[in-house]
């Protein structure tokens, strides 16, 4: 009898016989392993950590969370906000000699001491009534942090540290309706939020 014949199983089916070929041992060890989780599994998350230890890790995770989302939420600007530093004489004098300094080149203006004039086809005339993104606060303010890319503006908000950004939101307010000689007004007029907008 040859190795082969030794074996083969002593079962026969319909005349179909088969090899004893024992597993791989790397098969039984990765069953093994998976036998040992799931009984570790199970005791740990069945008699060690109770379903109370759960919800107090769930609810601690949760009040991070909750810190983080107040936190983040802090920094969002909103008009409230916004209204709230209008007043700031330093922060609005920050904002002119920033916006003289970088804005002047396509809103350029005769008046509050500006000495050129915005480049003909350049950025729109900031001192009418007509406001082309918007002209309440928020509005100006998420132009000039996120930019308007099909004209040619950049993203201030990424370049201008958050009291140069907000100075400059209050100079070009500041500017409305003061009506310096320049482009025709572009966009629609604008209207304030209503209170509690």
């Amino acid at each position: 009898m040859s190795q082969h014949d030794e074996n083969l199983m002593e079962h026969d089916y319909d005349g179909i016989r088969e090899y004893d070929n024992p597993m791989p041992g790397w098969w039984k060890f990765a069953f093994l392993g998976t036998m040992a989780f799931a009984i570790g599994y199970w005791v740990y998350y069945g008699f060690i950590e109770t379903q109370a230890n759960r919800l107090d890790v769930y609810a601690a995770e949760m009040k991070i969370q909750d810190e983080a989302n107040a936190k983040l939420a802090a920094l969002q600007m909103t008009e409230e906000k916004l209204q709230a530093l209008v007043g700031d004489k330093d922060l609005l004098a920050k904002g002119e000699t920033k916006f003289k300094t970088v804005c002047f080149a396509c809103h350029g203006l005769k008046a509050n001491g500006m000495v050129t004039d915005a480049a003909p086809g350049l950025g729109p005339n900031l001192t009418d009534n007509a406001w082309i993104h918007g002209g309440n606060l928020i509005d100006i303010y998420t132009t000039v942090t996120k930019g308007v890319e099909a004209k040619g503006m950049q993203a201030w908000g990424k370049i201008l540290p958050p009291d140069e950004l907000n100075g400059v939101v209050l100079y070009v307010n500041s500017l409305r309706n003061t009506n310096v000689a320049g482009k025709p007004p572009q966009g629609d007029p604008w209207k304030p939020l209503a209170a509690g907008k």
